[in-house]
């Protein structure tokens, strides 16, 4: 995550997606393949309140690296200001993989 996603706070319908990447045989960053995984969620951490746990999903089949969460209450991003987003994947009986940590700013309404 280069950049730095900006939303509304409150959005419902708003996605959150995480690329899982690896490093290939030439040192390069590519997608890696979850789609074997058991269990996937979005950990987000607002600016000053406690962390939440999403359960996220495969944006397609898995081999891209995606996976996503869809907001669905206005208390699902309940806080403005910089956000940290980090996936957790379970693979089979394999211990979590995260991913690295994203940002998310959330903007205030008027």
């Amino acid at each position: 995550m280069a950049d730095i996603e900006q939303v509304q706070l409150g959005v419902i319908g708003h996605t959150l997606e995480i690329e899982v990447q690896r490093m290939d045989a030439d040192g390069n960053l590519a997608a890696r393949d979850i789609s074997g995984q058991t269990a996937l969620a979005i950990i987000a951490t607002p600016p000053i309140g406690s962390k939440k746990t999403f359960t996220a999903s495969l944006t397609n089949t898995g081999s891209d690296g995606k996976l996503d969460y869809v907001t669905a209450a206005s208390s699902d991003l309940d806080e403005s200001g910089l956000w940290k987003l980090q996936g957790h994947i379970t693979e089979g009986g394999s211990p979590i993989t995260k991913t690295e940590v994203g940002f998310l700013r959330v903007i205030a309404n008027l």
